[in-house]
C-alpha cells in the first residue's frame, strides 16, 4: 500500500529480501483493519440518510421521517423535532457553529434549513419551483454552498440567508454533490463531467465517462469521487487531470465517500457487494464486508468512519480502525536546517506505517528525503512502508542551507503500536544545535511553561482536523493570575511556529508574555485535535524543546 512516490522505495526494500514482510502486511491488514459498532436512531421506524460531524463533536444524522439525531462518539443519542414540510437531503457544519441541511420539496420550493446544536430550525426559501436541491457543504468563504439537481445551478447562501445562483454551461448537468477543494474553489459532480466553481461564481468542467456520485478532498492535494454505475473510484487533480481505478468486485455501485484518518480515502459499496472500501492514494482498494446497503460515510472526530444504511431500518455504523497514529508539530528543512525522523517497531509483529507531511498552509509539504539505511533520495510529502519486528527506520530531510527553510508537521499512522520522535537540527558557525520533537499521541488541551527573562521561549502548533481551527489560548503569569487571552487561526492541517515575544507574529502574546514567567494555554478547538511544542532558545543559540503538559 505505497504512494505513487514511494514506488522506488518499495523497490529498494526489495532488494533488501523484504518481499515476505509485504505480504504478511498485506494479510493482517485485511484479516484485522475494521471492526463495527451500530447504533439504532429509530428502532426500526425508518432510515438513516445523510450523515456529517457537527461543530459540537458529535454526529448528526438526517432521518427520512425528517426527523434530526444527534449521536455522540460515545454513543448518546438526541433526536428534533421533524422539520416543517421538509423532505430533508443532505446535511453539514456551517462556519457559524451550526448544522446547515438541503430540503428539496417535491412539486414546490426547496429550502434550506439551518438547526443550532440546541436543535433551533430556521428555514431559507430557496426558489419559487423546485430544483431539487442535493448535496450542500461549507465553502472557503464563509457561506453554504449547494446543488441544484433539477434546476441545474449551484447555490450558495450566506449565514444571513442571502441567496445567489449560479446556472451550469451545460443544459441536463444534473449536479449531485458538492465539496471544498484545496485550491480555494468548489469542486461538484454532474452527468459526465466534474465541475469546478471560483468563490466569484466561475466555473470549469472536466469531462468523464459516465455520472460520477459523491466527491471529497483528498489528502494527497487531489479531489476523490465515486462512479456509480461505471464502478470505479475517481481522483482529480486541481489541474483536471483524472484518474479511474475499477472495483475489483463487479456491479458494487460505490456511493459515499470521504478522506479517512489513516491516509486513504473509504467509500460505501451501495448494492449487493454490502461493503465499504479502502482505496489508497496510489490506487490500491481493500473491501470489507458491511452488510445492508451502506451509503453516507463521513469520519468523525473520533478517527472513526460512520456510515449510515439505504434499508430500511434507521441505524448507524461506526467503524474503528486498526491502527495507531501520532504526529510531530514541528519539522524543518533548508535554510540550515535538517530534520531527522526515527521510527521504532517495538511488537512481535509487522507493522505498516504512513507518514504525512503538511505545510503551513495545511498542503502536503514535499520534501527530499533519504536514508542512511536506503540509497537513494525521495523528493515526497507521504511515505507508506512496511515495518519487520523489533526493527528501526531512519528518514532525514536537509535542504540546501541556501534554500529558504521549509516548515511544517509530520503525521504518523500505523497498523500497529509504534514509536517515533524527530531531531530538529539548526547548523550555526559555532556548532549544530538540536531539540527533538517526541511523537504525540494524546489528545486534548495543552499547557507550555514559558520563560522569556533570561532565555526566548517559542511554540509550534498543528492543526490535525481536516477543517480549520481557531484555537483559544490563555496566557497566565507565574502565580497562575490571568494575563490576557489571543486566538490562533490555522486552515485545516496547518501549522505555525513563532517565538512568543515576537510581535511580528502577535502583538497580543508579544505584549504578554516579554520578560516574563508563566504559563501559555491551548485550547482543543470543537470538534478538532492540535499538536503542540514548546522550544526554549538562549543568547548563545542553544535550543532545547519543552514538553507540553495536557489540561
Amino acid at each position: 500500500m505505497l504512494t505513487a512516490n514511494a514506488q522506488a522505495l518499495r523497490r529498494i526494500i526489495k532488494r533488501l529480501c523484504l518481499a515476505s514482510l509485504l505480504l504478511s502486511f498485506a494479510t493482517v491488514s485485511r484479516a484485522q483493519y475494521v471492526t463495527f459498532m451500530e447504533y439504532d436512531l429509530t428502532h426500526g421506524q425508518c432510515c438513516a440518510r445523510a450523515i456529517t460531524t457537527g461543530p459540537d463533536g458529535a454526529m448528526w444524522v438526517l432521518g427520512r421521517n425528517n426527523t434530526i439525531y444527534r449521536i455522540t462518539t460515545a454513543g448518546t443519542i438526541t433526536s428534533y423535532e421533524k422539520m416543517p414540510n421538509a423532505n430533508a437531503s443532505h446535511i453539514t457544519a456551517g462556519p457559524d457553529g451550526a448544522l446547515w441541511i438541503s430540503v428539496p420539496l417535491p412539486g414546490g420550493p426547496s429550502q434550506i434549513a439551518r438547526i443550532t446544536t440546541a436543535g433551533v430550525i430556521t428555514m431559507y426559501s430557496v426558489s419559487t419551483s423546485e430544483v431539487g436541491l442535493g448535496d450542500i457543504t461549507a465553502g472557503p468563504d464563509g457561506a453554504l454552498w449547494f446543488t441544484e439537481r433539477s434546476g441545474n445551478r449551484i447555490g450558495r447562501i450566506t449565514t444571513a440567508g442571502k441567496l445567489t445562483e449560479y446556472p451550469l454551461p451545460k443544459p441536463n448537468s444534473h449536479p449531485i454533490a458538492i465539496t471544498t477543494g484545496p485550491d480555494g474553489a468548489l469542486w461538484f459532480t454532474e452527468a459526465g463531467a466534474i465541475g469546478r466553481i471560483t468563490t466569484a461564481g466561475a466555473i470549469t468542467e472536466y469531462a468523464v465517462a459516465g455520472w460520477p456520485s459523491y466527491i471529497t478532498a483528498g489528502p494527497d492535494g487531489a479531489l476523490w469521487f465515486t462512479e456509480t454505475y461505471e464502478n470505479r473510484i475517481g481522483r482529480v487533480t486541481t489541474a483536471g487531470v483524472i484518474t479511474e481505478y475499477a472495483i475489483p468486485t463487479p456491479n458494487s455501485e460505490p456511493w459515499g465517500i470521504t478522506a479517512g484518518p489513516d491516509g486513504a480515502l473509504w467509500f460505501t459499496e451501495n448494492s449487493s457487494a454490502d461493503a465499504i472500501g479502502r482505496i489508497t492514494t496510489d490506487g490500491v482498494i481493500t473491501e470489507y464486508p458491511a452488510s445492508d446497503l451502506p451509503a453516507y460515510i463521513t469520519t468523525g472526530p473520533d478517527g472513526a468512519l460512520w456510515f449510515t444504511f439505504s434499508d430500511m431500518g434507521g441505524r448507524v455504523r461506526r467503524a474503528v480502525l486498526d491502527l495507531t497514529s501520532g504526529s510531530m508539530p514541528q519539522l524543518a528543512s533548508g535554510g540550515s536546517w535538517k530534520t531527522t525522523i526515527t521510527i521504532m517497531n517495538t511488537g512481535a509483529a509487522p507493522a505498516g506505517v504512513t507518514l504525512n507531511l503538511f505545510s503551513d498552509k495545511g498542503d502536503p509539504l514535499t520534501l527530499p528525503f533519504t536514508s542512511p539505511q536506503l540509497p537513494g533520495s525521495l523528493p515526497i510529502s507521504t511515505i507508506t512502508f512496511p515495518m519487520l519486528p523489533y526493527s528501526l527506520l531512519v528518514v532525514e530531510t536537509e535542504l540546501p542551507a541556501d534554500q529558504p527553510v521549509q516548515q511544517g508537521w509530520a503525521q504518523l499512522v500505523a497498523s500497529r503500536a509504534v514509536s517515533a520522535s524527530a531531531v530538529f537540527r539548526w547548523n550555526l558557525s559555532a556548532g549544530p544545535q538540536e531539540a527533538v520533537v517526541p511523537l504525540e499521541t494524546r489528545n486534548g488541551s495543552y499547557v507550555l511553561p514559558f520563560d522569556n527573562t533570561d532565555f526566548a521561549t517559542g511554540v509550534a502548533v498543528a492543526n490535525l482536523a481536516p477543517i480549520p481551527a481557531s484555537i483559544p489560548v490563555i496566557v497566565r503569569d507565574e502565580l497562575g493570575i490571568l494575563l490576557g487571552t489571543d486566538t490562533i487561526q490555522l486552515p485545516a492541517h496547518g501549522h505555525t511556529s513563532f517565538m512568543l515575544a515576537d510581535p511580528n507574529h502577535s502583538a497580543v502574546m508579544a505584549r504578554l508574555t516579554v520578560n516574563r514567567r508563566g504559563t501559555v494555554e491551548f485550547d482543543r478547538p470543537p470538534a478538532g485535535q492540535i499538536s503542540v511544542l514548546g522550544i526554549r532558545a538562549c543568547p548563545t543559540g542553544a535550543l532545547t524543546s519543552i514538553p507540553v503538559a495536557m489540561k
